[in-house]
C-alpha cells in the first residue's frame, strides 16, 4: 500500500517555512520596538536574514515539489480551492521577500554594522522617503495577507480533520 504522508522534506520544509514566517513577522512588528542605533540595526539585519531564509527555503521547496517530492492527486471539491490557497502563499511569500528586498536597498541599510547594502535610485531624500514608505506599506500587507492565508490554510486543514475526516490533515502531520 502506497503511504498516505508527504515525504519527510516536504514536511520539513512546510513546517520550517511556516515558523520562519511566523518569526518574520513578529520581528518585523517589534523592530521599531527598538531605539536608533546597533540594537535596532541588528534587529532589521536579523529580520532581513529571516526573510532571506524563507526566499530560500520556498525556492527549495517549489524546486523539490515540482522533482521529487511526493505528491497527492486530489480529485475532491476542495482541491481547486486548496490549490488557489497554495499558489497564492507562494506568491504573497515572494513578493513580501522582494519588497523587503528593494526596500533595504532603498533604504542601504546596514546590515549587522558589517556592511550597508547600496542605495538604488537616484532619488532625493523625501523622494526616497516616500519610496521607503509606500514599499514597506506594501511589504506589511503582503506580510499581513500571508497570514490571512496561511489561517485559511489551516482552518481548511482543521476542516479536514474534523468535518471531512478524511486523512489530508495527516498526510502533513
Amino acid at each position: 500500500m502506497a503511504s498516505s504522508r508527504y515525504d519527510g522534506r516536504t514536511v520539513f520544509l512546510h513546517w520550517a517555512t511556516a515558523a520562519l514566517i511566523i518569526i518574520a513577522w513578529a520581528s518585523g512588528q517589534t523592530i521599531d520596538w527598538f531605539p536608533k542605533g546597533p540594537i535596532k540595526i541588528d534587529a532589521r539585519s536579523a529580520h532581513f536574514a529571516l526573510g532571506i531564509l524563507i526566499a530560500t527555503a520556498t525556492a527549495y521547496r517549489i524546486y523539490w515539489r515540482s522533482t521529487k517530492g511526493k505528491r497527492f492527486h486530489d480529485t475532491s471539491f476542495t482541491s481547486v480551492p486548496a490549490r488557489a490557497v497554495k499558489a497564492a502563499l507562494y506568491v504573497l511569500i515572494l513578493a513580501a521577500v522582494g519588497l523587503g528586498l528593494y526596500n533595504l536597498f532603498l533604504r542601504g541599510d546596514s546590515i549587522f554594522n558589517l556592511f550597508s547594502a547600496p542605495k538604488i535610485g537616484a532619488l532625493t531624500a523625501p523622494a526616497r522617503h516616500a519610496a521607503v514608505n509606500d514599499v514597506t506599506r506594501l511589504h506589511v500587507l503582503c506580510a499581513n495577507l500571508i497570514l490571512g492565508a496561511a489561517g485559511i490554510h489551516a482552518l481548511a486543514a482543521l476542516f479536514h480533520r474534523f468535518v471531512l475526516k478524511d486523512r489530508v490533515f495527516q498526510r502533513m502531520w
